[in-house]
């Protein structure tokens, strides 16, 4: 499936947002959305056309389900660039998930190094011959042996081989764990729109797990105000852990913004009683 992710050569359907122009597969998203199966059928404009709008959607949002048709996973946004300057992360060239010193050669020499009989995802216990049989290998080799990998590159090479971990070790936490809660909210709403199998529950272990971490941010304000904007009051999914970290830490409740939301919101105010 990476590959038919990073190569549009057989693509039978266009999405577009905005800009973003993505050529995909029907045999890979519509068994995965309820919403892009029936839209694909002939009876509908899009299917007779395959080319779907998604232009009222968040880019990245989107930018991330259509990895997610891919690879059953999404990756961690980095909202801060290796400098320090703000960056919003997103992948606008589906072969770089991730911002990296690699150039696109390179990247693509890990890919053709990808063992194809593994399933995405899971690695091998064997290991590889460590002796380069070509030139790309020699140069990967030299590459490694002049300059150790640092946290940012293992992060892009495991994207690169479809081997992105569903928890970054600790000494790559640091560089890519910035709030991704407004990001997971607006995933999720878009699972629960476009009835994409699995990404809601994605989105929402993703979303409380980071809730551990950054209740503390100001995403956290905006994320809640988000979530209970797009879910209704029997979608707990997000609701839930949303009103354990706000018992979990009670602190929250002195910030005139956390204030504010609850004033207005009344499911809030009930979930909390």
């Amino acid at each position: 499936l990476y590959r038919l992710f990073i190569d549009p050569k057989y693509a039978d359907l266009t999405v577009t947002c905005g800009t973003d122009v993505y050529r995909l597969h029907k045999s890979v998203v519509c068994p995965r959305s309820d919403f892009f199966a029936k839209a694909c059928e002939g009876n509908f404009k899009e299917g007779r056309d395959s080319v779907i709008h998604l232009d009222d959607d968040d880019g990245l949002a989107v930018r991330l389900m259509v990895y997610f048709f891919y690879h059953l996973d999404y990756p961690q946004i980095s909202l801060y660039g290796r400098d320090g300057n703000c960056d919003d992360g997103v992948p606008r060239q589906r072969i770089n998930v991730f911002e990296s010193g690699r150039d696109e050669e390179s990247t693509k020499n890990l890919i053709e190094q990808e063992d194809l009989s593994q399933v995405p995802g899971e690695s091998t216990s064997e290991s590889p011959d460590p002796t380069p049989t070509t030139r790309n290998g020699q140069r990967k080799a030299k590459m490694r042996a002049e300059s150790p990998p640092t946290p940012y590159d293992q992060i892009h090479a495991l994207v690169a081989e479809d081997e992105f971990p569903h928890e970054v070790p600790s000494e790559m936490f640091e560089i890519y764990h910035s709030p991704n809660l407004i990001i997971h909210t607006k995933v999720y709403q878009l699972a629960s729109a476009y009835f994409v199998k699995g990404l809601d529950k994605l989105a929402c272990n993703k979303f409380e797990r980071e809730l551990d971490i950054h209740w503390n941010s100001s995403d956290f304000a905006e994320a809640v105000m988000l979530a209970y904007a797009s879910t209704e009051m029997r979608d707990t999914g997000l609701r839930n852990p949303i009103i354990r970290t706000l018992y979990s830490h009670p602190e929250l409740l002195d910030k005139s913004e956390v204030q504010d939301i609850i004033f207005k919101n009344r499911d809030l105010s009930y979930g909390l009683i």
